[in-house]
């Protein structure tokens, strides 16, 4: 990759000269797969990824519209079976027959040549894809939901009731959201009689998900914890009547040639995902307040209808986000879509323009998964508490996207200010949880900048009365050399006149939040492009 004036721009170099014919279409798409794994990994925008060929250089855009064709691209290759890593051998004239030609993926800098072969973004797909006991699909589907929700919360093939019993194919825990899916990828045969074939391949794929699912919530309302695919206790789950089930299957392997069904299958509303909805969804929605509160508007909608016909859950979504994330109050008796809905949907100006400013909003994410990782690796401070740790994890992985722009943005502003002096800053989130960021000198002892992060949270709360929720993040003042996380997190619903005095009493003496300057900001989740109204 180069990092260039326009962004963070990967490479693909080829051997072959172009010729009059140009690039072929796989290696268009080979590129366009490159972006967009850097955009998914790294969090930053990719106008365009270069194809290197030996007599010139080609521009590839990454536009909306190219983003949609790699993610069908890659459902028709699941749906296909084609996911394994088959090293294909391509016969060349004069240049040793039989020998198998690689595609390289280039890494450098400004300042470096462009030679050697990357495997940095490679290595991380398939360190992503290498769960034990998934098929293709199923490691598809956990990969995004590690990426949308976060790992310390979804679990590959939980147990049931017992070691020799799968639970399901994937479980998400955001208490108090639980989020099951069941995933059955399976061939539809081509026969003279399609229907029987239709019939046969809903049951399998859909009827027995939709029964595993059912199975799976048994369990869980039951059970106090998640058991890990290995035996080993994983989180706490939520209790009635807090628990919130959500419960998704996904049919892979008819190709786009069976309608799917939807709705109640005996016991409660499941989701029917195909290949190709899943993709667009786990990305468009990709955190669990932004999926799950899909979910439940939309199983709202569709159980009022008495008739869906052959609608599409991308078409769905289209409603949904351009009814201001919400579907009509009045839904129509029955429900018939074009085919086109979403393709121009994305197309518009604005639309493409949330994608954009949506970039600085990853910074939280990576932010969240640091985190995560010292939870995982038990690299916690002594003191640490994990599950402390871990409810204020949770916090900060409840924001919806549009929250995380406006953290991952003022986070950065202050990490990026803490290289010039020490300081502390206070943020109201779009969500109404309040967030304390401190920065101390590099050489302060750690045991004194988390008292000071606590008591700095517990003045937030008495400065903001509507909020119950306060998470503070500490660090040290910015530099290359590294640094340390600390995490605290305040809930405290109940507000008594005896605390806001101790606040008082605190902020004298200490001088926490006495005279900092409140600025107030206005985002448009569909920034206005130029010409073109902004989406409410």
């Amino acid at each position: 990759m180069v990092r260039t004036e326009a962004g963070t721009i990967p490479i693909e170099v080829k051997s072959r000269s172009c010729g009059a014919r140009g690039p072929y279409a796989g290696e268009v798409a080979q590129v366009a797969a490159y972006c967009l794994l850097v955009e998914d990994s790294m969090g930053v925008a990719v106008p365009y990824g270069l194809l290197q060929l030996a007599d010139r250089e080609i521009r590839v855009p990454f536009t909306p519209e190219r983003r949609a064709k790699v993610l069908a691209l890659l459902a028709k290759m699941v749906a296909a079976g084609q996911c394994e890593d088959i090293p294909r051998q391509r016969g060349k004239q004069g240049n040793d027959a039989g020998r198998a030609e690689r595609s390289r993926l280039v890494v450098v800098t400004e300042s470096a040549p462009r030679e050697g072969v990357g495997k940095l973004i490679r290595n991380r797909a398939e360190e992503n894809m290498m769960s034990e006991g998934l098929n293709d699909a199923e490691k598809i589907v956990f990969t995004l939901c590690k990426r949308s929700f976060l790992r310390l919360w979804s679990y590959a093939n939980p147990q049931g009731k017992n070691s020799s019993k799968e639970l399901c194919d994937v479980l998400v825990v955001c208490p108090p959201d639980v989020i099951i899916f069941s995933v059955k990828e399976i061939g539809l045969k081509e026969s003279d009689r399609p229907d029987v074939e239709m019939t046969r391949w809903l049951k399998r794929a859909v009827e027995e998900s939709a029964n595993q699912i059912y199975g799976a919530e048994r369990h869980v309302r039951s059970s106090a914890n998640v058991v890990c695919a290995d035996g080993t206790p994983g989180m706490e789950l939520p209790k009635p009547p807090d628990l919130r089930v959500h419960r998704v299957a996904i049919a892979a392997g008819s190709r786009g040639k069976v309608p799917l069904p939807l709705g109640d299958f005996g016991k409660g509303f499941v989701h029917v995902f195909d290949e190709m909805s899943t993709l667009i969804l786990l990305s468009e929605l990709n955190s669990v307040t932004d999926f799950v509160e899909y979910l439940t508007a939309k199983e709202a909608f569709c159980s009022s209808m008495k008739y869906l016909s052959q609608v599409r859950e991308e078409d769905l979504l289209t409603i949904y986000l351009h009814g201001g994330r919400k579907f009509p109050d009045d839904p129509p008796d029955v429900l018939s879509i074009g085919d086109e809905l979403w393709d121009g949907f994305i197309a518009r100006p604005e639309v493409k323009a949330k994608k954009e400013a949506d970039q600085i909003s990853y910074v939280w994410d990576r932010l969240i998964d640091q985190i995560t990782s010292d939870v995982l690796n038990d690299n916690m401070e002594p003191g640490s508490s994990p599950s402390n740790t871990e409810r204020a994890l949770r916090v900060m992985a409840r924001e919806d996207r549009f929250s995380r722009r406006v953290l991952g943005e003022a986070f950065k502003e202050f990490i990026d200010e803490s290289v010039q002096h020490p300081l502390a800053r206070m943020l109201c989130s779009p969500s109404g949880v309040v967030y304390v960021f401190l920065a101390h000198p590099r050489d302060a002892r750690r045991d004194i900048r988390q008292m000071e992060l606590q008591n700095r949270c517990f003045v937030a709360r008495g400065l903001h009365p509507q909020a119950t929720t306060v998470v503070g993040i500490a660090t040290e003042q910015y530099s290359k050399e590294g640094h340390s996380l600390d995490l605290a997190l305040h809930h405290q619903p109940e507000w008594r006149e005896e605390h806001q005095e101790m606040v008082k009493k605190m902020q004298e003496s200490l001088g926490y939040f006495v005279n900092s300057r409140q600025t107030k900001q206005s985002v448009d989740e569909y920034p206005n492009t130029e010409g073109v109204p902004a989406s409410e």
